[in-house]
């Protein structure tokens, strides 16, 4: 970045100032009797102070990151709690722009993009209709967030963010743990926080065409904006398209095409920021529209996609930091929109029955945060609240079959309403030189409603302690205890009504389900070397189930009968070469979770080993060059083929590979993929990806009769502009 005068070299240790860079940014200083180890601050009013180890001797590059009063916003935390990653004791990953793009070259969904981490998956039958889990926790126990603004859903298996095309995503965070003190009902399993970036005030533009020889997307994307009076401004639109895709031969089910609803996909943002006071201003606008969306299962006899799905979104945050002061305001809108369609068959393949069921709702998400310095650390403290009005669920069925049978309309719900109500209070206190612990609770007042149906409210406690302690300029050890709960929806509630696929109970007297959850890692850096480890667990009580309640299974009704156990181990290790011509990763995730009876729980993964690497082929003097690029993934596939498996044999340390399945005759996977990203000029860059090299047939989601993935492939994206 740009050099930096006037800031502020200070000995952590005893607050006295060493020096102060001069216009270059450059400073220099001596100090007598020091050991060999400094422990370093730098401070400039305008910028957020930073706490650097180095040796006698060394040469230190520092880049202080804007406090607001700059024309860039300052970036909101996805933990809420900690004002960078860096500072949370639970881990923190993030996905850049250019690893969403090289993770979502199959398919541009954001669901395949964070399940390239280990450790996190997703629930549904694909990466469209597909919600993501971390550490074992979905279908609404693990919460998405994009600008700011909760996104929320009455569907089985829980909201998902892949309505916006990947293109127009700057960043994913991924919040691994439980963040209930942060966000109230429903962070049992974590956070991915989705953010659209830094809007640029000079003019910048950029189109991104891409296609695939598989059947898995057509996508045209584009993004453009500048600098309009005091505000920056940056508007993007897409369309995409997907079709059948061919998948690989394998137990149970002979390769062959996946059956594709024929999705059509189109949607735009908007995205504004400004400065204002001490800190900035940003609005944000979303819109979106999607025709036939998801693949149906493998059965035969049925077809069931989302016929519509519609999205409004606007949000308007202020955020600003100096000093040890944070401030964050988030107030946003959502209007989400569904229709289920199902269409059943004979066995000759004649129609049957045509289905829909309508959702919809007006959702509003209001938060705010402050911290303030105290002697020794900070306080701070936040009130935030969400509310769901006009939600309306409604099923019609039209009956094709002799002699006529009429139409029939059934009302699942009606005019019911949520309320989520909490406000939590913590305080920072500093440890040692740099180390900090933090202790917050937080108390919510929970309400829903439905027309007809008896009222439902709760109140629950949250609470978190994090340990965050530097050991030297190496190593950090992190470490957190909490509690957290996620309330019922209005969808297990309420959901109720005589159907042709079998009828559903409404159950008002349900109650919150509550975990403990523990963690303790490390954290290591030595020059162009990184990484992470941690060792988890989670106590889940009274954790919602959908049961049978009549001896034929017909009719459902959800209940509190389960209690379980989740027990796992992460680790991550990265290499980057100091002049970035090279670099590589290794990443393990093993999980384990059963109920108080012993059996598995649902959701979780085996345990999944994902191993990359880049390297810079070549590059001139013109700015042009080429990145040779693989990632190979392995683990075992999450649910049974739809004719069952053959016994192989087990590995519990990745449940399975091409060698194997599991116990339980699971089959595993390994996929290879392969790429080249290309700087043909300046301002356009080629992506050539060859996915599943081995052609390996496998699930990557816990869905039964789900399709496996896509067979071996060729994608090709061209980006002009960036």
């Amino acid at each position: 970045g740009a050099a930096l005068p006037g800031v502020e070299v200070r000995d952590a240790r005893t607050s006295a100032v060493l020096g102060v860079s001069g216009p270059d940014g450059r400073f220099d200083f001596e100090v007598k009797g020091a050991g060999a180890e400094l422990v370093l601050e730098f401070r400039r009013p305008d910028r957020i102070p930073q706490i650097r180890h180095t040796d006698c001797g060394a040469d230190v590059r520092v880049e202080l990151a804007a406090a607001g009063n700059g024309p860039d916003v300052l970036e909101v935390s996805a933990t809420r709690l900690d004002a960078s990653a860096d500072d949370a004791p639970v881990r923190v990953e993030r996905l850049d722009a250019g690893e969403i793009s090289a993770a979502t070259a199959a398919s541009p969904s954001l669901a395949q993009a964070i399940q390239q981490i280990p450790g996190v998956g997703a629930v549904g039958r694909d990466g469209f209709t597909a919600a993501p889990t971390i550490r074992g926790l979905g279908r609404d126990r693990s919460l998405l967030v994009l600008e700011g603004v909760r996104l929320s859903s009455d569907r089985g298996v829980g909201p998902t963010g892949s309505f916006l095309d990947p293109f127009l995503l700057r960043s994913v965070d991924v919040v691994r743990g439980a963040s209930g003190v942060a966000y109230g009902s429903g962070a049992m399993g974590g956070v991915v926080s989705i953010g659209l970036g830094a809007v640029p005030h000079e003019p910048h533009a950029s189109l991104r065409v891409s296609g695939s020889t598989n059947g898995e997307g057509r996508l045209v994307a584009g993004r453009a904006g500048g600098e309009a009076g005091s505000w920056g401004v940056t508007g993007g639109g897409f369309y995409r398209t997907l079709d059948d895709y061919t998948f690989p031969d394998g137990d149970g089910l002979t390769g062959g095409d996946a059956v594709n609803s024929g999705m059509q996909n189109v949607g735009g943002t908007l995205a504004a920021e400004r400065p204002l006071g001490d800190g900035g201003l940003r609005v944000v606008l979303v819109g979106t529209r999607a025709e036939d969306v998801g693949r149906p299962t493998t059965r035969d006899s049925r077809l069931d996609t989302i016929g519509e799905e519609d999205h409004l979104l606007g949000s308007v945050r202020y955020s600003s930091a100096r000093e040890g002061r944070r401030n964050e305001f988030t107030a946003g809108l959502h209007r989400p929109r569904t229709v289920n369609r199902t269409e059943r068959f004979d066995d000759a393949g004649n129609r049957t029955r045509t289905g829909t069921t309508e959702n919809e709702s007006l959702d509003l998400s209001v938060s705010a945060l402050v911290e303030r310095p105290r002697a020794g650390g900070t306080w701070l403290g936040g009130v935030d609240a969400f509310g769901r009005t006009g939600a309306d669920a409604t099923e019609t069925n039209v009956f094709f079959r002799s002699p006529a049978t009429p139409d029939q309309t059934v009302e699942l719900f009606r005019d019911a309403t949520r309320l989520d109500l909490g406000a939590f209070g913590g305080v920072r206190r500093t440890i040692g030189f740099s180390g900090e612990v933090l202790l917050a609770g937080r108390l919510d007042y929970v309400r829903r409603t439905a027309a007809g149906e008896k009222d439902a409210d709760w109140v629950a406690p949250s609470a978190t302690l994090g340990v965050v302690l530097p050991i030297d300029r190496t190593w950090t050890l992190k470490g957190t205890i909490g509690r957290s709960f996620r309330a019922p929806r209005i969808q297990e509630l309420y959901f109720a009504g005589d159907r042709p696929g079998g009828s559903r109970l409404a159950n008002p007297d349900l109650e919150p389900e509550t975990a403990w959850s523990a963690e303790g890692g490390v954290r290591w850096s030595r020059g162009a070397w990184s990484g992470e480890a941690a060792l988890f667990g989670l106590l889940a009580d009274d954790l919602i189930v959908q049961l049978p309640v009549d001896a034929a299974g017909d009719t459902l009704r959800n209940e509190n009968v389960a209690d379980g156990t989740i027990l796992g181990a992460e680790m991550a290790v990265g290499w980057t070469r100091p002049d970035d011509a090279a670099g590589a990763s290794l990443s393990y995730a093993f999980l384990t979770g059963e109920d108080q009876d012993g059996n598995a729980l649902p959701d979780i993964p085996s345990g999944e080993l994902r191993v990359s690497g880049n390297v810079r082929a070549w590059r001139d003097e013109a700015g042009r060059d080429a990145r040779l690029t693989a990632t190979l993934r392995a683990g075992a596939a999450k649910t049974p083929f739809a004719a069952g498996t053959d016994e192989r044999w087990y590995s519990p340390a990745l449940g399975a590979t091409d060698i194997g399945g599991d116990e339980e005759g699971h089959p595993g996977f390994a996929r290879l993929d392969v790429g080249v990203t290309a700087r043909v000029h300046p301002r356009a860059e080629l992506d050539l990806a060859l996915t599943n090299v081995l052609d390996s047939r496998h699930i990557d989601r816990a869905e039964s009769r789900a399709y496996p993935q896509p067979g071996r492939s060729l994608q090709v994206q061209l980006t002009v502009g960036e």
